[in-house]
């Protein structure tokens, strides 16, 4: 399974990619499943987009989803690509997850709305720095709970 990782710099593309890795390197080693991640860093590598099954925007606790953002989203929309979840990252450094995470999740399903994702979209939390740190910790289990969300929802394993 391809797995295209977006979003804007300092949201912490290549952690999440890193921690994808580890993670899934100690925990579903031998479950049958190829993982390939790959990181986007600019919109002229929005062929990396379209190579892939699952595109996974990264937002974060700190900026939520920007401008930059809505311009990712759109080049998604633009490309057709199928299958997107965001991944609010950073969520180790907020004090109250579920006030603040419930203002984020919503924020980013009214953007999945807007850019015709509505029906294809999802949105998880967590903290790929904390996943880094302890894959079989808390934040761990964020990154298992996407990639199950990913297999879930779409089958594309």
């Amino acid at each position: 399974m391809n797995l295209c990782i977006f979003g804007e710099p300092g949201f912490g593309k290549t952690t999440l990619v890193e921690a994808l890795t580890k993670v899934t390197e100690e925990r579903l080693f031998g479950n049958g499943v190829d993982y390939t991640f790959r990181e986007m860093n600019d919109p002229d590598e929005a062929d990396l987009l379209t190579q892939s099954d699952v595109a996974v925007l990264v937002s974060n606790t700190e900026g939520g989803l920007t401008d930059q953002s809505d311009e990712l989203l759109s080049l998604a929309e633009e490309l057709n690509v199928a299958h997107l979840a965001v991944f609010i990252n950073k969520s180790d450094l907020i004090d109250t997850i579920s006030e603040t995470m419930d203002m984020l999740q919503m924020e980013a399903f009214e953007k999945l709305d807007e850019y015709g994702f509505e029906d294809s979209g999802f949105v998880v939390y967590g903290s790929a720095t904390g996943a880094l740190e302890d894959p079989n910790g808390e934040w761990g289990d964020k990154i298992i709970e996407l990639l199950t969300m990913i297999e879930d929802t779409w089958g594309v394993c």
